[in-house]
Protein backbone atom coordinates (compact mmCIF):
# COMPACT_ATOMS: atom_id res chain seq x y z
CA UNK A 1 0.00 0.00 0.00
CA UNK A 2 2.94 2.60 1.17
CA UNK A 3 4.28 2.02 -2.28
CA UNK A 4 1.70 2.74 -4.67
CA UNK A 5 0.89 5.60 -2.15
CA UNK A 6 4.43 6.79 -2.67
CA UNK A 7 4.62 5.92 -6.38
CA UNK A 8 1.47 7.88 -6.23
CA UNK A 9 2.64 11.69 -4.79
CA UNK A 10 6.49 10.83 -6.37
CA UNK A 11 4.20 10.82 -9.97
CA UNK A 12 2.54 14.34 -9.17
CA UNK A 13 -0.67 12.47 -8.23
CA UNK A 14 -1.00 12.75 -4.67
CA UNK A 15 0.71 15.31 -1.60
CA UNK A 16 0.00 14.02 1.53
CA UNK A 17 1.28 14.93 5.09
CA UNK A 18 1.54 12.32 8.39
CA UNK A 19 2.62 9.49 9.76
CA UNK A 20 5.94 8.37 6.85
CA UNK A 21 5.62 11.75 5.56
CA UNK A 22 6.32 12.34 2.30
CA UNK A 23 8.31 16.03 1.92
CA UNK A 24 8.52 17.52 -1.38
CA UNK A 25 7.80 14.65 -3.34
CA UNK A 26 10.23 12.43 -1.51
CA UNK A 27 9.94 9.53 1.40
CA UNK A 28 13.16 8.90 3.77
CA UNK A 29 13.78 5.71 1.53
CA UNK A 30 13.00 6.38 -1.37
CA UNK A 31 15.07 7.79 -4.61
CA UNK A 32 13.88 11.33 -6.17
CA UNK A 33 11.91 11.19 -8.72
CA UNK A 34 14.11 10.89 -12.39
CA UNK A 35 14.17 13.79 -14.66
CA UNK A 36 12.93 12.42 -18.31
CA UNK A 37 15.26 13.92 -21.24
CA UNK A 38 13.63 16.59 -23.07
CA UNK A 39 13.50 15.46 -26.13
CA UNK A 40 11.66 12.52 -27.25
CA UNK A 41 13.82 9.40 -27.58
CA UNK A 42 12.88 9.62 -31.38
CA UNK A 43 15.31 12.43 -31.33
CA UNK A 44 18.07 10.67 -30.80
CA UNK A 45 17.76 8.29 -33.37
CA UNK A 46 19.64 7.70 -36.72
CA UNK A 47 22.48 9.97 -38.03
CA UNK A 48 22.29 12.37 -35.51
CA UNK A 49 25.50 13.90 -33.68
CA UNK A 50 24.81 14.30 -29.74
CA UNK A 51 27.37 15.94 -27.67
CA UNK A 52 27.02 14.47 -23.67
CA UNK A 53 28.69 15.53 -20.58
CA UNK A 54 28.59 12.56 -17.78
CA UNK A 55 30.17 14.32 -14.44
CA UNK A 56 31.59 12.09 -11.22
CA UNK A 57 29.10 11.69 -9.06
CA UNK A 58 30.61 13.85 -6.29
CA UNK A 59 32.85 16.30 -8.48
CA UNK A 60 35.90 14.36 -7.48
CA UNK A 61 38.94 15.10 -9.34
CA UNK A 62 40.14 11.58 -9.78
CA UNK A 63 39.31 10.30 -13.53
CA UNK A 64 41.97 11.88 -15.70
CA UNK A 65 44.58 8.51 -15.25
CA UNK A 66 45.94 6.17 -17.67
CA UNK A 67 43.74 3.67 -15.72
CA UNK A 68 40.71 4.73 -15.67
CA UNK A 69 40.82 6.86 -19.21
CA UNK A 70 41.96 2.90 -20.82
CA UNK A 71 39.30 1.29 -18.98
CA UNK A 72 36.52 3.73 -20.19
CA UNK A 73 37.72 4.20 -23.52
CA UNK A 74 37.12 0.60 -24.09
CA UNK A 75 33.66 1.10 -22.32
CA UNK A 76 32.92 3.93 -25.25
CA UNK A 77 34.35 1.64 -27.49
CA UNK A 78 32.27 -1.17 -26.92
CA UNK A 79 29.01 1.35 -26.66
CA UNK A 80 29.32 2.87 -29.69
CA UNK A 81 30.54 -0.22 -31.95
CA UNK A 82 26.90 -2.02 -30.28
CA UNK A 83 24.61 1.36 -31.15
CA UNK A 84 25.98 1.61 -34.61
CA UNK A 85 28.00 5.49 -33.76
CA UNK A 86 31.28 6.46 -33.94
CA UNK A 87 32.75 9.07 -31.06
CA UNK A 88 34.59 11.84 -33.15
CA UNK A 89 36.21 13.16 -30.28
CA UNK A 90 35.73 12.75 -26.20
CA UNK A 91 37.69 14.54 -23.36
CA UNK A 92 38.28 12.97 -19.99
CA UNK A 93 38.37 15.68 -17.63
CA UNK A 94 39.51 15.33 -13.97
CA UNK A 95 35.95 15.04 -12.70
CA UNK A 96 33.70 14.92 -16.12
CA UNK A 97 33.86 13.44 -19.47
CA UNK A 98 32.77 15.24 -22.67
CA UNK A 99 32.01 13.21 -25.75
CA UNK A 100 30.59 13.99 -29.29
CA UNK A 101 28.63 10.71 -30.52
CA UNK A 102 27.53 10.06 -34.02
CA UNK A 103 25.05 7.93 -35.12
CA UNK A 104 26.22 6.20 -38.46
CA UNK A 105 22.81 4.98 -40.32
CA UNK A 106 19.34 4.99 -39.46
CA UNK A 107 19.58 2.34 -37.31
CA UNK A 108 21.99 3.86 -34.82
CA UNK A 109 21.13 5.27 -31.24
CA UNK A 110 23.47 7.77 -30.04
CA UNK A 111 21.64 8.31 -26.40
CA UNK A 112 21.24 4.39 -26.21
CA UNK A 113 25.26 4.16 -26.89
CA UNK A 114 25.97 6.94 -23.77
CA UNK A 115 23.55 4.68 -21.42
CA UNK A 116 25.10 1.72 -22.31
CA UNK A 117 28.83 3.35 -21.67
CA UNK A 118 27.31 4.48 -18.05
CA UNK A 119 26.33 1.07 -16.77
CA UNK A 120 29.42 -0.54 -18.11
CA UNK A 121 31.64 1.89 -16.57
CA UNK A 122 29.37 2.27 -14.03
CA UNK A 123 30.07 -1.93 -12.99
CA UNK A 124 33.86 -1.07 -13.91
CA UNK A 125 33.25 2.20 -11.33
CA UNK A 126 31.72 -0.69 -8.88
CA UNK A 127 34.63 -3.47 -9.21
CA UNK A 128 37.62 -1.25 -10.11
CA UNK A 129 37.33 2.08 -8.29
CA UNK A 130 34.20 2.24 -5.48
CA UNK A 131 35.09 5.56 -4.82
CA UNK A 132 34.18 7.22 -8.12
CA UNK A 133 30.89 6.99 -10.01
CA UNK A 134 29.02 9.10 -12.85
CA UNK A 135 26.07 10.94 -11.32
CA UNK A 136 22.83 8.89 -12.95
CA UNK A 137 21.72 11.38 -15.39
CA UNK A 138 24.10 13.59 -18.34
CA UNK A 139 23.75 16.49 -20.13
CA UNK A 140 22.88 16.08 -23.53
CA UNK A 141 22.53 18.24 -26.94
CA UNK A 142 21.39 17.45 -30.12
CA UNK A 143 23.95 19.30 -32.53
CA UNK A 144 22.29 21.18 -35.16
CA UNK A 145 23.36 20.93 -38.95
CA UNK A 146 23.72 24.82 -39.33
CA UNK A 147 25.91 24.47 -36.02
CA UNK A 148 28.22 21.59 -37.59
CA UNK A 149 29.86 19.27 -35.03
CA UNK A 150 33.44 21.08 -35.25
CA UNK A 151 32.70 24.10 -33.30
CA UNK A 152 31.83 20.95 -30.19
CA UNK A 153 34.87 19.30 -30.93
CA UNK A 154 36.52 22.13 -30.73
CA UNK A 155 35.37 23.10 -26.92
CA UNK A 156 35.93 19.80 -25.83
CA UNK A 157 39.41 19.55 -27.26
CA UNK A 158 39.90 23.13 -25.73
CA UNK A 159 38.59 22.30 -22.52
CA UNK A 160 42.05 21.03 -20.45
CA UNK A 161 43.40 24.46 -21.96
CA UNK A 162 40.72 26.67 -20.67
CA UNK A 163 40.74 24.60 -17.41
CA UNK A 164 44.47 25.52 -16.77
CA UNK A 165 45.50 21.40 -17.50
CA UNK A 166 47.98 22.14 -20.26
CA UNK A 167 49.89 24.76 -21.82
CA UNK A 168 48.14 23.94 -25.09
CA UNK A 169 45.13 22.59 -27.02
CA UNK A 170 46.51 19.61 -27.93
CA UNK A 171 48.63 18.46 -25.19
CA UNK A 172 45.98 16.57 -22.97
CA UNK A 173 46.69 13.01 -22.94
CA UNK A 174 42.59 12.18 -22.23
CA UNK A 175 41.43 13.41 -25.11
CA UNK A 176 40.68 10.92 -28.10
CA UNK A 177 38.01 9.34 -30.48
CA UNK A 178 36.70 6.59 -31.61
CA UNK A 179 36.41 5.57 -35.42
CA UNK A 180 38.92 8.04 -36.10
CA UNK A 181 42.05 9.75 -36.10
CA UNK A 182 42.48 12.26 -33.78
CA UNK A 183 44.87 14.87 -35.95
CA UNK A 184 42.52 14.65 -38.53
CA UNK A 185 39.34 15.42 -36.74
CA UNK A 186 41.60 18.26 -34.62
CA UNK A 187 42.78 19.40 -37.95
CA UNK A 188 39.12 19.79 -39.52
CA UNK A 189 37.62 20.77 -36.46
CA UNK A 190 40.51 23.53 -36.68
CA UNK A 191 40.66 24.63 -40.09
CA UNK A 192 36.41 25.32 -40.15
CA UNK A 193 35.39 28.42 -39.52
Amino acid sequence: MWVARARAVLDGRQNTAGPGTIIRGLQSNMHPRRKPHRLPEEAYHGPVCVSFTACEAHRKPLLANDIIHAALHERLARAASKHLCTVPIYTLMPDHLHVLVLGTDETSRPKDAMDSFKMSSGRWFRYNRPDLSFQHDFHDHIVRRHEGWASKARYIARNPWRAGLVGGERQWPYTGTIGYNLDDVLEEAFWQP
